[in-house]
């Protein structure tokens, strides 16, 4: 068993330092317009966080390996959210925000196969989320409280960016952020359900993180 989890260790730092360099790579890519209006977009943001999050499991697994020590459980969580904040990315640009941009498959195709787009949109949330899930056995149980523990970054940043869109210091950065553009009951609407997708997410990776852990017996 012991030969087996650090197998699953072994894959996942592969994964994480694959999911560095893709986020390395969309910055190159998108360095011209790096200032800090990108850091008013939830999937900048997410991507940014993922990368920490990824460099530290790397430089923590590789001591795990070298001297059994095990993953802190702070980084654990640290991973935890960023994984959460990154399938909401991918999935809220899949199921929402393509279907804005044109319809499918050309708004899919633009928004997520496309330039940079393709690494903080697809690539980048698909290595760093499949690492997490599958491979990085480390204690992890199903808990409410870690469910609603994960919907705080995204709840966080639902709270800031309308608020900021109120006093006119941000510009969406998504249409659906722009409460100037749209009735206050759609503004509602949209961050309640900005608020359930949060929860909705949270809750899935929470189920099937402790699921995967329970098989291998580290949850």
């Amino acid at each position: 068993m012991a030969k087996n989890k650090q197998s699953f260790t072994w894959v996942a730092i592969i994964l994480n330092v694959l999911t560095v360099a893709m986020e390395l790579a969309w910055i190159l890519i998108y360095r011209r317009r790096l200032d800090l209006e990108m850091l008013t977009m939830f999937t900048n943001l997410s991507n940014l966080v993922c990368a920490v999050s990824c460099i530290l499991y790397v430089v923590y697994a590789s001591r795990k390996i070298d001297k059994g020590k095990e993953i802190p459980s702070w980084l654990v969580t640290f991973r935890f959210l960023s994984s959460v904040c990154m399938v909401m990315t991918s999935l809220t640009v899949g199921l929402i925000l393509s279907f804005m941009q044109a319809p499918f498959p050309k708004g899919h195709a633009e928004l997520m196969l496309s330039g940079y787009l393709l690494f903080v949109h697809t690539i980048c949330p698909l290595l760093s989320s499949i690492s997490f899930l599958f491979f990085e056995k480390d204690t992890f149980l199903f808990k409410w409280k870690t469910v609603l523990k994960g919907m705080i970054p995204v709840v966080g940043y639902a709270v800031v960016s309308v608020l900021m869109n109120l006093f006119r210091l941000w510009d969406g950065p998504y249409p659906f952020l722009k409460v100037y553009d749209q009735p206050i009951w759609m503004s509602f609407a949209w961050l309640l359900i900005l608020m359930g997708a949060g929860f909705v997410f949270s809750l899935c990776v929470t189920w099937i993180k402790s699921i995967a852990c329970r098989k291998t017996g580290a949850g």
